[in-house]
């Protein structure tokens, strides 16, 4: 681990979950960070997390697919991760909870380098990666491939009491086969003493069979509902991209100009078949449901630094982001597959556009022991949402300015404090800002809120750290103001049905305190630890009938790493997500334990053996409590997991070791 003024970075290379499993596994061990066995990905627990790839925002983690891609992508094609949980203004404001920066690996040394790994696991997984670099004096090319293969199986039991004495059960059973493949290549030349230009290009593909079965009963006064339903839904996700940069370097060290150009294309096919084996509805036994995205992202920027007199350093730039959404959706319904016709009550399709055009500057400047790094941005969107099926197009414009503030100050070589504040928004996702109501399962409908608003938070944070060598402590405390917090709600429908919405509360707040250490036992053994206490408060006024609701979250995790022999090494990670606390209920805290271990056949070659989960303890609950709605959900999510495999260089001596960059 590795601290700067604004942010905290941790090296991948030594995680042999990382070795093994995807970035979401990864993730999961670093501190502040959770993420849970479904994707989803929360920072000191807001879930309202921006992540980024090499400093850029990427498609692939926005919306709803961002769980999958957590869960499939290889951690091992990243070098290492930054946490920025207070960010400045030099990056974008939206994120309220903070900002993950992913630092994607490049291959070092002079000539030809490269690596190659295969990885074999029970629950059909397996996965492969390759990666292959050249470097010249002048010329650098990158290129890695990588495939996965895993089985996914879930199990989820829900029971809900409603008003009017009516009671529902539900249990849902499925068995995904999530299969991955990524292709990426890059370029960089220079030019000239002071010119560089780089390109690079990806193909993504992620795909998700999943075979499920569905059965419910809804009980009320003289009457009782049962039904069962089977469907063999496909998910596929396709994620292409180009990006050019051009560094323009200046006289003095850190002192040039970039420009980027970004341009990127996801298409999202989501298929949805189900055939009823009991208790069809008067609509007919087969439904079946039709949910295509079409996203695109374009994003030029220019970023100029230069160095100040007196140590200082000055950093500007401008950014414009153009997105675009288009949702269609369609089904068909029928006494079965052959029959079945399309339902305009089905029908959906939606735009969504936003251009974001921002300009930024930051200061860094020492004053003796105490470095100041200060910024303003300025941002201003420009939103306009159509609803194509039920009409109606909405435009909004919305300019704001966010300061931010980093102090640093050294108490002595081995002491320092900090202290930040910040101002952040989170802008609602484009689906969540459609009305149209969608079947997302037996007893539940989603629609979007076209009138919800960004959500508004101010940080503070202050911390202390100690370094002496490869050993540290560092505690922060935090708080975090929240307006017009966004979250999830849900209403009770006619019929035992629930309507699964998005609204602005009043306000929530989060006091917490963050403990990390790290260090060396013996020569043999090495620990890290960290745990983290939020007093959280909602305000809840007319869901629940308490006006706020408040709870003390505490979670931790640890690691535990034993150099057996020069060979050999064992590893061990334990990990408490906290409670989770919602406005109409909560999720309890939850523990898993993962070991690792490692041998060195030779400087190239190393066998890698992990298993996650061990003792299957991540196994979730949530509670809602409400007027009129109790309601009990519990996921079984069969998340244990071993895995085996082998890893082996290629190539030249690197030109300089191949130690932590921690660079920007």
């Amino acid at each position: 681990m590795q601290t700067r003024i604004d942010r905290r970075s941790y090296s991948l290379s030594d995680d042999l979950q990382a070795k093994t499993g995807s970035i979401g596994d990864a993730l999961g061990n670093l501190p502040s960070v959770e993420v849970d066995p479904d994707g989803k990905l929360s920072l000191r627990g807001d879930a309202n997390v921006t992540i980024l790839v090499d400093g850029k925002p990427s498609g692939l983690f926005k919306g709803a697919g961002r769980a999958a891609a957590l869960q499939q992508l290889p951690a091992d094609r990243y070098a290492r991760v930054e946490i920025i949980t207070n960010p400045s203004a030099a990056f974008d404001a939206n994120g309220s909870g903070g900002v993950i920066n992913l630092i994607s690996k490049k291959a070092k040394g002079a000539g030809i380098t490269g690596s190659l790994q295969a990885n074999v696991g029970d629950q059909g997984l397996a996965n492969g990666a390759g990666n292959v670099g050249y470097n010249s004096s002048r010329l650098s090319l990158n290129g890695d491939l990588s495939v996965r293969r895993n089985i996914l199986k879930k199990r989820t039991r829900e029971h809900r009491d409603l008003a009017g004495d009516v009671e529902s059960d539900g249990v849902y059973q499925g068995r995904t086969s999530a299969s991955f493949s990524n292709l990426h290549l890059s370029a960089q030349y220079e030019v000239g003493e002071r010119t560089q230009l780089s390109a690079d290009a990806h193909h993504l593909r992620l795909d998700w069979v999943t075979r499920e079965a569905d059965a419910f009963e809804i009980r009320s006064p003289g009457r009782e509902i049962s039904s069962t339903r089977v469907g063999r839904k496909t998910y596929r996700v396709y994620d292409d991209g180009i990006e050019a940069q051009l560094v323009r370097k200046f006289a003095g060290e850190d002192h040039d100009l970039t420009l980027d150009l970004d341009h990127g294309a996801i298409t999202n096919k989501d298929r949805q078949p189900y055939a009823y084996l009991a208790g069809a509805p008067e609509t007919g036994a087969y439904q079946a449901m039709d949910f295509d995205q079409r996203q695109t992202l374009t994003r030029l920027s220019a970023d100029y630094r230069k160095p100040l007199p007196e140590g200082a350093k000055l950093t500007a730039g401008v950014q414009v982001e153009d997105d675009g959404y288009l949702y269609e959706n369609s089904g068909a319904r029928g006494a079965d597959a052959a029959t079945a016709r399309p339902d305009p009550s089905l029908t959906n399709r939606f735009r969504y556009g936003q251009v974001v055009s921002a300009a930024y500057a930051t200061l860094e400047r020492p004053f003796g022991k105490l470095t100041a790094l200060m910024g303003l941005r300025v941002e201003s969107a420009r939103i306009k949402t159509e609803q194509l099926t039920l009409g109606g197009t909405h435009r909004d414009t919305d300019t704001r300015a966010f300061p931010s503030l980093h102090l640093s100050y050294a108490l002595d070589d081995r002491r320092q404090v900090k202290g930040s504040y910040t101002q952040r928004l989170e802008r609602p996702d484009p689906d969540d800002l459609n009305p149209f109501p969608n079947t997302a399962g037996a007893l539940t409908v989603t629609a979007g809120n076209p009138a919800l608003k960004p959500e508004e938070t101010r940080g503070v944070e202050a911390s202390y750290e100690y370094r002496d060598g490869p050993a540290y402590h560092l505690a922060t405390v935090f708080y975090r103001d929240i307006r017009d917090t966004v979250t999830d709600i849900v209403t009770p429908l006619e019929g035992g049905t629930l309507l699964s919405t998005k609204q602005n509360l009043g306000r929530k707040r989060n006091v917490g305190l963050e403990l990390s250490v790290g260090g060396r036992l013996t020569s043999k053994l090495t620990y890290t630890a960290s745990t983290t206490a939020t007093y959280s408060e909602i305000e809840a006024e007319g869901l629940t009938g308490e006006k706020t609701r408040s709870a003390l979250l505490v979670g931790g995790k640890g690691s535990l790493n034993c150099q057996i022999t020069s060979a050999d090494l064992f590893q061990l990670n334990a990990q408490l997500r906290a409670k989770r606390l919602t406005p109409q209920g909560y999720a309890p805290a939850y523990s898993t334990l993962n070991l690792g271990f490692r041998h060195k056949i030779d400087e190239r070659l190393s066998l890698v053996a992990t298993a996650r989960d061990v003792l299957n303890t991540s196994q979730t609950r949530e509670y809602v409590t409400q007027s009129g709605l109790r309601q009990r959900v519990d996921y079984d999510n069969n998340s244990r997991r071993f895995t085996l495999g082998l890893s082996y260089a290629l190539g030249g001596k690197s030109k300089k070791p191949s130690n932590f960059d921690y660079g920007g």
